[in-house]
């Protein structure tokens, strides 16, 4: 089984923000020349941010490419993806570095447990191996 993480709504609400911005700029626009290269500056800092986010990622996809060879493995770590065999340098690079891990010393094995805040989840790691999880819901 195959679990995902949250992506929430993010671009939804951007481009809520970029319309809401585009309608009060053209009321502004209509009034003064001030307010029009406020929203000009506006758009183009939106246009920038965009664009270092999609230039980050591709620097990421570049690291993960070069990291695991194997393409489905990325994806699924780039989309936030944890599952059964997974290792913890996987999992960190899927999830990132985890709230809180507990250790234990077993008799056959080291077990650990991360706890993740976004997603509420536990996950439990035999040997840096994931072999479960728990939702915290």
């Amino acid at each position: 089984m195959v679990l995902r993480r949250s992506g929430g709504d993010l671009p939804l609400v951007s481009l809520a923000i970029l319309l809401a911005i585009v309608v009060v700029g053209a009321e502004w626009f209509a009034h003064s020349i001030a307010p029009a290269i406020f929203f000009v500056g506006l758009i183009a800092a939106t246009v920038g941010i965009s664009f270092s986010r999609s230039q980050l990622r591709a620097r990421r996809l570049g690291r993960l490419r070069e990291k695991y060879h194997d393409d489905t493995l990325v994806q699924r770590i780039l989309s936030g993806q944890y599952w059964q065999g997974q290792t913890d340098e996987q999992l960190r690079d899927a999830l990132g570095q985890p709230r809180r891990v507990e250790d234990q010393m077993l008799y056959t094995r080291h077990r650990q447990l991360w706890s993740y805040r976004s997603p509420e989840i536990d996950i439990t790691l035999d040997d840096g191996v994931v072999v479960a999880w728990a939702s915290k819901e």
